[in-house]
Order: structure tokens, then C-alpha cells, then sequence
């Protein structure tokens, strides 16, 4: 019957340790190995026709800014439609001038006829909002209800947007 041969990590070290280093071995080097000439990472020229070709991509943006001044004496006033199938990001910036609360409602339309409503918040005396509809549709409107119409409400809106208006982007 054969015995059977305990390995102990401490014994597998001592034996390495006094084995003789063979002629063969490798030597280490402690000096760095020379690299080759890589080129720079930044080129310069590059980085200028970069920034030549975003100065033409930016001559293509178009920025509208409309301003609106409501009265609000009714229950319910409506801004006219906007058409905002043509810009890329666009916003309304809301401002109460009035001492009352007013209650916004985002109406969006395919087509000026059908409209649905997209989102209603409502806007605290002398408060400033930015609103952004949810949804998309072609046109989009607001409709502001005074929930005490005995009480006059002037509102100012500002629609501003952002377009891409090139012929041939880039050129």
C-alpha cells in the first residue's frame, strides 16, 4: 500500500528556494525598452478643421423668439396655434402678472380642429414657469382658465425654439 504524500505550501517554497538557478534562465532587465516614436495624439490641424466645420453647422441654427400678451376675463383664453412641426426643441416661458392662480392647460392638434389636452398645471401669482409638452402633435396651444374670472389676469407667454434651417448641412 502506498502512502500518501502531503503537499504543505511552506515545503513547496524551501524546495524552491534551494534549487540552483539553471544557465538558462532569463535575465531581468532593469532598464525600460526603448518604444518607438509614436505620432501626438492631438493634432493641431485636425482640431482646426473640426471647429471650421462646427462654425458652418452652427451658422445653421435658427432661434425664434415670439412674445404674447394675454388678457384673461373669461373662464378660458386661448393662445393662437403654433406650428411646432418645424423646430427641433422648443418651450414656452409663462409669467402671471396677476394677483390669482391660473390654470394652464398644453392643447395639442394634428390639424387646428381636433385638439387634445397634453398636460395641466397650474401657475402662482406672480410666478414664472418653463413649459414643455409632453407629447407631440403639429400645432400646439395654450388655454389658461381663471379660476376667478371676476378678477382680471394678465399673462405673459414667450415661445422660443430652436431650428435647423441649412440647405446642405456641413457644406
Amino acid at each position: 500500500m502506498r502512502q500518501k504524500r502531503i503537499h504543505s505550501p511552506k515545503l513547496a517554497v524551501k524546495r524552491i528556494k534551494k534549487r540552483p538557478v539553471s544557465d538558462k534562465a532569463v535575465p531581468i532587465l532593469k532598464e525600460p525598452i526603448p518604444q518607438p516614436e509614436q505620432p501626438p495624439v492631438f493634432n493641431h490641424d485636425e482640431f482646426e478643421e473640426l471647429f471650421e466645420m462646427l462654425d458652418r453647422e452652427e451658422s445653421c441654427v435658427a432661434f425664434e423668439n415670439s412674445k404674447l400678451d394675454l388678457v384673461i376675463t373669461d373662464s378660458i383664453v386661448r393662445s393662437p396655434f403654433f406650428d411646432t412641426s418645424i423646430f427641433v426643441t422648443y418651450s414656452f416661458i409663462v409669467v402671471n402678472q396677476s394677483e390669482t392662480d391660473l390654470n394652464l392647460i398644453i392643447e395639442e392638434s394634428p390639424d387646428r380642429v381636433h385638439t387634445f389636452e397634453d398636460f395641466t398645471q397650474t401657475i402662482k401669482p406672480f410666478e414664472t414657469q418653463i413649459v414643455v409638452p409632453k407629447r407631440f402633435a403639429k400645432y400646439t396651444r395654450l388655454a389658461f382658465v381663471n379660476p376667478s374670472p371676476d378678477v382680471e389676469a394678465h399673462v405673459k407667454v414667450f415661445f422660443q425654439a430652436q431650428t435647423y434651417r441649412c440647405t446642405n448641412p456641413g457644406e
